[in-house]
């Protein structure tokens, strides 16, 4: 599994995506994108915290396809504690009126 990169059609945004094969629907795409020629200090900055993460959804996936058929569970999936995992749950799912 690769993290690949491709220039948008306006050629202004680099987009990521996965490949995880050569057919289709195997290349799903991670909605980051860095900007290809960055022309202020602000997008030279974003585009480098920005690569970072890349690296960090693809060590994350090897992890996890290591993990399928044992009893490990990777550390980023699982909350030990009930509560604070419910916590977050209702911070990121909440609605008004609730």
């Amino acid at each position: 599994m690769n993290i690949q990169q491709t220039l948008n059609k306006k050629g202004h945004k680099i987009h990521f995506y996965y490949d995880l094969a050569h057919g289709p629907g195997q290349r799903p795409t991670t909605y980051i994108f860095i900007y290809a020629k960055p022309n202020s200090q602000e997008r030279k900055n974003f585009n480098e915290e920005t690569l970072k993460i890349p690296e960090t959804k693809k060590s994350q996936l090897t992890i996890e396809q290591r993990a399928i058929g044992t009893s490990i569970i990777p550390a980023h999936k699982f909350k030990a504690n009930f509560i604070e995992y419910f916590e977050e749950y209702i911070k990121l799912n909440k609605r008004e009126g609730n």
